[in-house]
């Protein structure tokens, strides 16, 4: 029998395995079958290397002459193993089709399983029929392929283990799907990335949060952390959440994804979460406070190793779990981490601001964690790697259409400070830029006039925002209660957002004739578009005007839940300040000594206690408003008839043009109300 078939058949089942363990790794709904499969495949390559090394024995084949009756089974596997690999070959054919746009698919039913896997039984069982089951005459070195054999099944036994584990696999960072997700660029979050790495090799305090907006490139930070963590053997395992990507958007397969991936960092380990698996088999289904502590705090406490590695989990995207309550366990879990001493390990974790995320870390004691939030960091070093990513982006649209001295410098500066600081928005504008369908030197024009409504790449803006805002009514179930939510939405962010100076919790509560309590309730989930402070005195601040311009396009948002109405939003500012104006004004209203009392000599609290914030806004932006409305002055907001402007010239005209002069806006009391006699007379 030529040795060459049966080696030939070895190497088509090593193949084999390979394609069958990276299915694994990628198929949802089939892992029991692969690993059936993959059992049976790793036997009868077990059993073609031991038949070909007595092939290329020539005395061991003479003194077993019926070898040469295997002739043609050998024959006969070599061809069954090669259809099996071309029906599980992903590169060709109708497999390469089905990987386009998503994971890996497992291509055999369960029955197609079933009778590969009784194929080669029956044909291991014609070779030890044909060997006559003598193994002590046909193997050279007993002991070290007993050794052997038993390695290989030991193997076989952990991955059957662990593949028992409930597993995420589109959740890591390096995985099939995340392939095209982008890392930092070079040069760019130099010092950043240093400090995480510093503290990655040294845990002095083990919990790591990195804070910040939709857009500010926490993900692209994690990944190239994870990356770097892997390329020093130093990471432990990874999850990144995302929301609306199946298992990726829940905790379920948090604790199995990071014990999978944390057997691969040590032999040692490995077979202690092998063991905990065996034990512990209804764990899996359990809650994550016990797979936690069964799958990952008990083997790395158990494990004996040569020396103390030092290990990270890198979880990126926490707040898009989709449950607040798993949020704030995980958090708890965490902690636990500090009383290992058998290994270093650390957890880097990101995510936006929001709510129960800053209040899961304000319950963990700051000697546990660091927390950094990237709005942070100097704006000089912001703007430096956003201009680096701006200059190589649309310099590799220049290379591709040949054009020459373009963009210019101060186009890429120009677009550094329109992006405020948001990583995203530059990406953003690259890509809208970029596309081959435009003239880039048109498009880039687009961009600096900060026409932000248009159509392209903002659909990308878009889709976060939206995800942000539908994610504030999760929690809610009656539809009632949502309607009511989403009014006051559009009220208080259409406020916020057709504001002309920003006001604070406290002020902006005030002008709405709403609770302190209920403004705060309700931006309570908004962190993530808006900068609010922890001071109700402090001004709220849009992270980025495309939020506002996002808000006020109908098209754009999409959700007329949460689309504000411009012109409508304004309309009611004016009745709101005006309202503002006739409540808090009066004659003399700071109770000034003498008529003829300077302004300068009034004291700043003594002018914030009678003219507060909000009345000081009104005074300075009703007509703003006004014209905001783009509405008949006459019909739309009572310039005769007892209207609330006619009102306002009859009742308190005079204790405006007063407060203006006490809060040095005089001049522009007198463009108001030019401004306001033009309406008049168009």
């Amino acid at each position: 029998m030529d040795p060459g078939t049966a080696i030939a058949v070895g190497q088509v089942s090593a193949k084999i395995l390979s394609m069958i363990w990276k299915y694994y790794s990628e198929v949802q709904d089939a892992k029991s079958n692969v690993t059936y499969l993959a059992n049976e495949i790793q036997d009868l390559h077990n059993v073609m290397q031991k038949l070909q090394g007595l092939l290329q024995d020539d005395s061991m084949a003479t003194e077993v002459p019926v070898l040469a009756s295997l002739s043609g089974t050998i024959e006969q596997s070599l061809l069954d193993i090669k259809l099996l690999q071309k029906k599980l070959d992903p590169g060709t054919g109708d497999k390469l089709m089905k990987r386009v746009g998503k994971r890996l698919e497992w291509p055999l039913r369960k029955k197609e399983v079933d009778d590969w896997v009784a194929k080669f039984q029956r044909f291991k069982s014609t070779v030890n029929l044909a060997l006559n089951t003598d193994q002590t005459s046909l193997i050279i070195d007993v002991g070290t392929n007993v050794i052997q054999l038993k390695r290989g099944q030991e193997a076989i036994e952990q991955e059957r283990q662990l593949g028992n584990l409930p597993l995420a696999a589109e959740a890591s960072f390096d995985s099939y799907h995340r392939q095209y997700e982008s890392q930092c660029i070079a040069n760019t979050r130099v010092e950043l990335l240093q400090q995480l790495q510093t503290w990655g090799t040294n845990h002095q305090r083990p919990i790591f949060w990195l804070s910040g907006m939709a857009g500010t490139g926490k993900s692209t930070i994690a990944r190239t952390l994870a990356n770097n963590f892997k390329s020093k053997k130093m990471l432990g395992g990874s999850f990144f959440f995302s929301r609306g990507s199946g298992e990726a958007n829940n905790a379920v397969r948090f604790v199995g994804t990071l014990a999978y991936h944390l057997a691969d960092t040590s032999p040692q380990l490995k077979e202690c979460i092998c063991e905990a698996v065996s034990l512990h088999r209804d764990a899996t289904r359990q809650g994550l406070r016990n797979q936690w502590k069964d799958f990952v705090i008990g083997p790395l406490s158990r494990t004996k190793f040569n020396q103390r590695p030092t290990l990270n989990f890198v979880i990126d995207a926490l707040d898009e779990c989709d449950s607040d309550d798993d949020i704030r366990l995980l958090l708890q879990l965490f902690v636990e981490v500090k009383d290992l001493n058998t290994i270093d390990l650390g957890i880097f974790v990101t995510s936006r601001p929001e709510i129960v995320v800053r209040l899961g870390f304000k319950d963990i004691p700051e000697i546990t964690h660091h927390s950094l939030n990237l709005h942070d960091i100097p704006r000089r070093t912001v703007e430096h790697d956003i201009y680096i990513l701006l200059e190589q982006g649309l310099g590799r649209i220049s290379l591709r259409d040949k054009l020459h001295e373009w963009p210019s410098e101060d186009n890429i500066r120009s677009l550094v400070q329109k992006a405020h600081r948001l990583f995203l928005y530059a990406a953003t504008a690259c890509r809208f830029i970029g596309d081959t369908n435009w003239d880039p030197k048109e498009r880039l024009s687009e961009v600096l006039q900060g026409d932000s409504a248009g159509g392209g790449d903002t659909a990308k803006l878009d889709e976060m925002y939206m995800q942000v805002l539908r994610s504030s009514l999760t929690k809610v179930q009656h539809e009632g209660e949502i309607a009511k939510l989403c009014e006051r939405f559009r009220q208080i962010m259409g406020y916020i957002v057709a504001l002309f100076d920003e006001l604070s919790v406290s002020a902006l509560a005030q002008l709405l004739s709403m609770s302190v309590k209920a403004v705060d309730l309700s931006l309570g989930t908004m962190h993530s578009v808006l900068n609010i402070p922890s001071d109700l005195e402090s001004p709220i601040r849009l992270h980025h005007p495309s939020f506002r311009d996002f808000l006020l396009n109908e098209a754009r948002c999409g959700d007329k839940r949460f689309y504000v109405e411009e012109a409508l939003i304004h309309s009611k500012l004016v009745t709101s300040c005006l309202q503002a104006i006739s409540v808090a004004l009066n004659r003399n209203s700071c109770h000034l000594p003498t008529p003829g009392s300077s302004p300068q000599d009034i004291q700043t609290e003594t002018l914030n206690k009678h003219l507060p914030k909000h009345v000081q806004y009104a005074c300075q932006y009703w007509v703003n408003h006004l014209t905001g409305t783009k509405s008949d002055l006459g019909a739309q907001h009572g310039l005769y008839n007892n209207g609330p402007i006619h009102k306002f010239f009859q009742n308190d005209f005079l204790h405006w043009l007063e407060a203006m002069s006490l809060i040095g806006k005089m001049t522009q009391g007198v463009l108001m109300i030019s401004k306001l006699a033009n309406m008049v007379e168009v």
